[in-house]
């Protein structure tokens, strides 16, 4: 009878860890959620630069939509989103260049920004010729 009772125990013991490691199989491979990646960072915009590496980490910029308006002017418009948990408020300073990047327009005055925590802002600026083809933008903290 005590084999009997061994072996009994042992199966269970068998069978628990058996159930074990499936439930622990399973809530692994529930572990499915993507890995979140930071594809709009400054330096993808040759045309965007910040002052500072928090700055950089702190905030995401979206592509810079550039457009023809009125009489050739340039429009720029650049999504910036603050990544923390304070409201940002931010400076910017850009400058308008030809084909051949010389300076054509600028370095404007500063700029400014506020961007709410974790929240979309806008900055926006317009040449004011039609010799603009390209455009910098540097980003400060404000002052």
């Amino acid at each position: 009878m005590k084999f009997h009772e061994a072996f009994l125990r042992f199966s269970m013991f068998k069978k628990s860890m058996m159930l074990m490691l499936a439930a622990a199989t399973l809530s692994l491979a529930a572990c499915t959620d993507p890995i979140e990646v930071r594809s709009d960072k400054f330096s993808q915009y040759p045309q965007v630069h910040t002052e500072s590496y928090y700055l950089k980490e702190w905030t995401r910029v979206q592509e810079p939509q550039a457009v023809r308006v009125g009489a050739g002017q340039l429009k720029v418009m650049i999504p910036i989103r603050n990544l923390t948990d304070n409201e940002l408020q931010l400076d910017y300073i850009y400058t308008f260049t030809d084909p051949r990047g010389i300076t054509v327009e600028g370095p404007s005055s500063r700029q400014f920004v506020r961007l709410p925590r974790k929240g979309i802002g806008q900055i926006e600026f317009t040449s004011m010729t039609a010799t603009a083809a390209d455009f910098r933008v540097q980003i400060f903290y404000a002052k």
